[in-house]
């Protein structure tokens, strides 16, 4: 019996294809997916439904559902009820949740009551009500994680816990001597107090110290006359501040597909022009990545990456002319090998990733930060760093872009370490010499 010309195998595999994807696409209908922004009525609650509009339909029937903040949503995404969540960076790892994107970078708003001293800083809230938002919200951490570095403590003020839907009731006295809110621009809430109240903004000029001790809050900037041009602008001038990350994490046996056609939605310049912030460019994904990268990321990123490139097909030209369908083979068969050794180098990257986790239980762990555990862990980077380089220079690793995503992941993992070093050192350092001067004090004789 004879085969087929290799042509016409080629035309028979196309014609398989073309039906298997139209009888998958006739077959089902779109995936369910449940997404969360948070609490209903916030700014993020919108993002999240924008996201569910732009996706797919023939892909994606998306339904937002509200929780009480970041932190909820980690659980509910953990535990299956949430598919999908936007929430506040720096929370740490939860098993099971994985990161699609880093979005923006969303500013922290400090509204203080009109009349009350912006002079003073953070000073100004001793003895003040003051509104840290909901229990476990993304507002709340980074509040207290700001109060904390700038050594003003709980018992300094008077703290309050009122949601956004109940702040936008009152009116007047009833409301806050100061509030805190991170939200992207406009802040609704920012934007009323200010015109309707007289609140004015704080300015926080310490974004860069404040990052080296709470590195999940960045240097941040709000534009001057974001909330009213005239007569007297508010701010009066670009206001600096601290933002927090908003990342868009899913469950980590998402299905690709779905995942996929979230970050469509998120990457469609519809959803740019909402989210009223520069969005974080996709080349930049890999290295903000804060937990595990889900399984779509990669694939998703390389979409536009050419399938095939001139040499390419003057090779497999060649080929078909001289083996036909064997010369095809191998030619496939070669493409597969490369990923395989392009999937070598990206293994490094994920141990940079766990030993980012390590890091991560040091710093949770009761009491002081364990030195050694830290030093350990920036030996164990140097080690990582020579050995990629070493197999890179004996040609056994590929993939010049995932070298340098790799190399930087580590300078970022390497400032954080050295910063909670250079954090452990000092404090060890301040106890001893507090231990020298009690010493020295209850040696020192008394007299009559």
């Amino acid at each position: 019996m004879r085969l087929p010309a290799p042509p016409t195998l080629l035309a028979l595999a196309a014609l398989l294809l073309v039906l298997g994807l139209a009888a998958a696409r006739l077959g089902g209908g779109p995936a369910p997916l449940r997404l969360s922004g948070g609490a209903t009525g916030g700014h993020r609650h919108a993002l999240a439904e924008a996201l569910g509009a732009l996706a797919d339909p023939d892909a994606l029937a998306v339904e937002v559902l509200p929780t009480d903040g970041s932190r909820e949503s980690l659980s509910a995404v953990a535990a299956g009820s949430l598919d999908a969540a936007l929430v506040q960076g720096g929370l740490g790892p939860v098993d099971g949740v994985c990161q699609l994107a880093p979005v923006l970078i969303e500013p922290l708003h400090v509204l203080v009551r009109g009349g009350l001293p912006l002079d003073q800083g953070l000073e100004v809230l001793r003895g003040r009500r003051v509104n840290l938002s909901t229990a476990g919200s993304g507002t709340r951490l980074a509040a207290e994680r700001l109060l904390s570095v700038a050594g003003v403590s709980a018992g300094a003020i008077q703290p309050l816990d009122l949601p956004y839907e109940q702040l936008e009731r009152l009116r007047g006295d009833d409301l806050p001597d100061v509030l805190f809110t991170v939200s992207p621009l406009p802040s609704p809430l920012a934007d009323r107090l200010v015109r309707a109240e007289g609140y004015r903004l704080l300015p926080l000029p310490w974004g860069e110290a404040v990052h080296l001790r709470a590195p999940d809050l960045r240097p941040a900037l709000i534009p001057g006359g974001a909330y009213g041009l005239g007569p007297a602008p508010e701010p009066p001038s670009d206001l600096p501040t601290v933002g927090a990350r908003l990342l868009l994490v899913a469950r980590c046996d998402l299905d690709p597909g779905a995942a996929r056609a979230l970050l469509g939605a998120l990457t469609d310049d519809r959803f740019a022009q909402r989210a009223g912030l520069p969005l974080v460019p996709e080349a930049e994904w890999r290295l903000l990545a804060e937990r595990p990268q889900h399984a779509a990321v990669g694939p998703f990123l390389r979409r536009h990456d050419p399938a095939w490139t001139g040499g390419d097909l003057e090779w497999i030209e060649s080929l078909r002319s001289l083996l036909g369908s064997v010369g095809l083979a191998a030619f496939f068969g070669w493409r597969w090998l490369k990923r395989r050794r392009l999937a070598r180098s990206e293994r490094f990257i994920g141990a940079v990733a766990s030993l980012e986790d390590q890091v991560g239980t040091v710093e949770r762990t009761a009491g002081h930060l364990d030195l050694d555990a830290l030093l350990a862990l920036r030996q164990q980077l140097g080690a990582l760093k020579a050995e990629a380089l070493r197999l890179h220079a004996e040609g056994q690793l590929e993939g010049a872009e995932t070298l340098a995503t790799f190399l930087a992941q580590v300078t970022d993992a390497r400032h954080h370490l050295n910063a909670l070093i250079l954090h452990e050192r000092e404090r060890r350092e301040e106890e001893e010499l507090a231990l020298r001067a009690a010493h020295a004090s209850s040696a020192a004789p008394t007299g009559r």
